[in-house]
C-alpha cells in the first residue's frame, strides 16, 4: 500500500531530514576538532617522565588492618609507632599525589600514645579487646565528603573554603572511632563528588600513584591513592 504525504507534511519532513544531516556533520565536526587539540597534546605529553610513588620501605605499612591491631593488642608495636609510620609516609607521597585535603596529624599522635597507655594499663584480656576494639590503635583516612570533627568539609567547592570544621564525626567515622580507629586525615574528592576524576579548584588535582601523567579517578581518588600507595 502505498502512503501518500501531504505537500505541508513533505516540505516538514525533508526540512527535518536536512536538519538531521547538518547536525550530524556539526557533530563530526566537534569531535574532529577536539581530536586536533587533544592528540598533540597526548602526544607531548608521552615524552614526560614517567614519575610514580617511591616504594615502601617500611614493613608496619603492609600490615592488614586486623594484623596490625592484633600486633597493638599484644604489646608487639606501639600505635605511636604505627601512626607516625603511616604520617611519614603519606607526607611523602601526598608531595606527588596531591591527595589530602586536611590532616590532624597531630591529634592522632596524641590519641596513639592514649591507645598505647591504655593497652598497658587495662585490665582486659587480649581477647576482650579484639571484640570490644577491633581496631584499636590503628590509623584510617577518611573521604573528603565526610565529616570528621575539627576537619573542614568543603565538599571540593571553593566557596566553602572558609567553613567552619565540623562540629563532630559523621556516624561512619564515631562507628570506627568506637572500635579503636584513629582518624588521620580526609581525602581529596572532585566538586561534590560528582565527577569521574578527583579534581576541584579548592585542592588541585589528585594524581595517579603509578603515573603522576594520569588521573586517579573519582570520585574517591584521594581515598583510593593514598589507602594505595600508604
Amino acid at each position: 500500500m502505498t502512503i501518500h504525504l501531504l505537500p505541508g507534511k513533505v516540505k516538514r519532513y525533508e526540512k527535518l531530514v536536512r536538519e538531521f544531516k547538518a547536525i550530524r556533520i556539526i557533530i563530526w565536526l566537534f569531535f574532529r576538532l577536539l581530536d586536533f587539540v587533544f592528540i598533540p597534546l597526548m602526544i607531548i605529553r608521552c615524552f614526560k617522565k614517567k614519575k610514580t610513588c617511591p616504594p615502601i620501605d617500611n614493613n608496619i605499612l603492609l600490615y592488614k588492618a586486623s594484623e596490625l591491631s592484633n600486633l597493638i593488642r599484644t604489646q608487639q608495636l606501639t600505635s605511636t609507632l604505627v601512626v607516625k609510620t603511616y604520617i611519614d609516609r603519606i607526607k611523602v607521597v601526598n608531595k606527588l599525589l596531591n591527595a589530602v585535603i586536611d590532616d590532624r596529624f597531630d591529634s592522632a599522635i596524641q590519641e596513639a600514645k592514649y591507645v598505647d597507655d591504655f593497652v598497658r594499663s587495662t585490665k582486659c584480656t587480649i581477647n576482650e579487646l579484639k571484640i570490644k576494639y577491633p581496631l584499636l590503635g590503628v590509623p584510617i583516612t577518611v573521604k573528603g565528603s565526610i565529616d570528621v570533627a575539627k576537619l573542614r568539609n568543603t565538599s571540593g567547592l571553593v566557596t566553602r573554603k572558609n567553613v567552619n570544621p565540623a562540629e563532630k564525626d559523621a556516624d561512619a567515622v564515631a562507628l570506627a572511632r568506637e572500635a579503636g580507629a584513629i582518624p588521620l586525615l580526609t581525602s581529596n574528592i572532585p566538586e561534590l563528588c560528582l565527577n569521574w576524576e578527583s579534581i576541584n579548584n579548592f585542592v588541585g588535582t589528585t594524581k595517579n600513584p603509578y603515573d603522576i601523567r594520569k588521573t586517579a579517578g573519582g570520585s574517591s581518588g584521594g581515598e583510593v591513592n593514598v589507602e594505595e600507595k600508604v
